[in-house]
């Protein structure tokens, strides 16, 4: 604010001491060194994840003389807790060794995000790219409504096979379905749940 051409102490003016202009400069890259720091934090998860995933594939932490991959985040050198470790590791398996997945997105989504959005890519992988769109677009509180939703899906029963009705594979809605002739319906609505998010990461 400025009175008379001069400007006035405000509630957010506290913290500098030259113009607004400046202010607005420092702040804007103050908030871009943020970002950077949080990418580079992203690519150091997903690195973490791929040697966890190394050493539980190739059973390398009996090198480390541990009988198991439990056992080895538990040593004190390593101390990584068994969520965290566990998390890591299937993220990276998921995304990157499964569906091979652009890092560079797996990045702008983050690692909650897509521990998030992969039960529903487990159940619909045709919806991968979808989701790591809407994870890469949505906040975290969104991106669980979103999943809230998309939960609530009705499937049919299959006539021919007395079960429900697939489509190349995998769960359909009942309006996606090109074969099959709705003679049940149920609803699922087990949303992902807050607890699934990790205090450890971003």
């Amino acid at each position: 604010m400025r009175d008379n051409g001069e400007l006035t102490p405000t509630r957010h003016s506290d913290y500098y001491t030259e113009d607004l202009v400046q202010f607005g400069i420092t702040a804007l890259k103050t908030h871009e060194e943020l970002l950077a720091a949080k990418q580079q934090v992203m690519a150091d998860f997903l690195e973490m994840g791929r040697l966890l995933w190394e050493i539980d594939h190739n059973r390398y932490y009996i090198a480390m003389g541990c009988d198991s991959f439990r056992e080895y985040l538990g040593t004190p050198e390593v101390s990584i807790s068994e969520r965290l470790g566990y998390a890591l590791k299937e993220v990276y398996g998921f995304f990157v060794i499964q569906l091979q997945s652009p890092k560079q997105r797996l990045l702008e989504a983050g690692h909650n995000k897509l521990r998030l959005i992969k039960p529903a890519i487990e159940r619909a992988p045709e919806l991968a790219p979808m989701w790591l769109d809407k994870a890469v677009q949505l906040s975290r509180s969104d991106l669980k409504r979103e999943l809230g939703e998309e939960a609530k899906v009705v499937f049919a029963i299959c006539p021919w096979q007395s079960r429900f009705c697939q489509k190349k594979g995998v769960s359909v809605r009942r309006e996606d379905c090109e074969t099959c002739t709705l003679q049940t319906k149920r609803e699922f609505t087990a949303g992902p749940s807050a607890e699934a998010d990790l205090d450890e990461a971003p």
